[in-house]
């Protein structure tokens, strides 16, 4: 299953689409976008360090939104079972 939708403001200005795959256990997060469709789920840095390649992530704020939109998801889906 796959889910697509918008996250919109109050006065229903479009601020990012994000979606959803569910996997055989739960929902996982598959992309977000801002409009112009660029990603902003995280920034990637790549560095050396010694002899081996680091890479760093910074996650934006709309990826801990779209974490806790996954999580207001599964919660729901238990108390269906319940």
């Amino acid at each position: 299953m796959y889910l697509v939708f918008s996250i919109r403001d109050i006065e229903n200005w479009r601020l990012a689409t994000m979606s959803m795959v569910f996997d055989r256990l739960d929902w996982q997060l598959d992309r977000i976008r801002e409009p112009g469709n660029a990603e902003v789920i995280c920034a990637e840095e790549s560095f050396y360090f010694g002899e081996q390649t680091e890479t760093v992530r910074e996650y934006s704020d709309w990826y801990y939104v779209a974490q806790e939109i996954i999580r207001q998801c599964l919660h729901k889906g238990e108390r269906k079972h319940e």
